[in-house]
């Protein structure tokens, strides 16, 4: 079924990578058709204007993307946020998976915050970030408050 962009008002709230979650007040975009979801690529949000989005919510989806392609993509999210909007990002943090690690976690249980469900094409990890580095990142995107 999917949805269009001509249903939403004034303020425009992104929810990247939401397979199966449907969040209210959002536009749910994900790669894959379920649902009430927007199609279309994380990477590229071809949909979406330059300076047009009021909130972006990616949570554990920016690990999915290709290492190569992590810079493009967060100047691309911050390029279509508006001036002082607010980009929510979660990653798996390698700091605490190593100590997670460290304090006994089986390697068995922590795999897949590494590596990711591998339960479909879409589901691998590409990449990973401690706190510094996913600062790093988000600021030589432009992102000014991390």
């Amino acid at each position: 079924m999917g949805t269009s962009l001509a249903q939403w008002g004034p303020e425009m709230k992104l929810h990247l990578g939401c397979g199966s979650r449907i969040l209210e007040g959002f536009i749910n975009v994900d790669a894959r058709l379920s649902g009430n979801v927007m199609v279309d690529d994380v990477k590229t949000l071809s949909l979406f204007k330059l300076g047009s989005v009021d909130l972006i919510y990616a949570c554990h989806v920016l690990e999915h993307v290709c290492r190569h392609e992590r810079s493009s993509v967060l100047d691309r999210w911050c390029g279509i946020l508006k001036l002082g909007a607010v980009l929510r990002v979660a990653v798996p943090d390698f700091e605490k998976v190593i100590h997670l690690y460290q304090d006994g976690v089986p390697l068995e249980n922590l795999i897949g915050f590494l590596y990711g469900g591998q339960d479909y094409d879409l589901n691998f990890h590409h990449y990973c970030w401690d706190f510094q580095s996913l600062e790093r990142d988000l600021k030589n995107a432009g992102f000014t408050s991390v």
